[in-house]
């Protein structure tokens, strides 16, 4: 039987494919920002260390919204 999916397990898909569209397509602008008031984002920031994580691979908070800096090294983010 397999054991109930924990909160980190929750954010680790979504962080996992978060990081992964950024590194399949580096110059999408799209994949680098993330709304703090979508739900699945919310709920994968909740989790602790989720935040140090993307501001320690180059995201930067304002506002709504993390962002990557069009000029941020993707490989902060691998």
């Amino acid at each position: 039987m397999r054991p109930p999916r924990t909160q980190f397990d929750s954010a680790y898909t979504i962080l996992r494919k978060v990081l992964g569209n950024i590194l399949a397509s580096p110059d999408e602008a799209k994949y680098r920002q993330l709304r703090i008031t979508n739900q699945k984002v919310a709920t994968m920031l909740m989790t602790k260390g989720v935040r140090a994580l993307l501001v320690g691979s180059g995201f930067v908070e304002g506002g709504d919204f993390l962002t990557l800096p069009a000029d941020a090294d993707v490989e902060g983010v691998r």
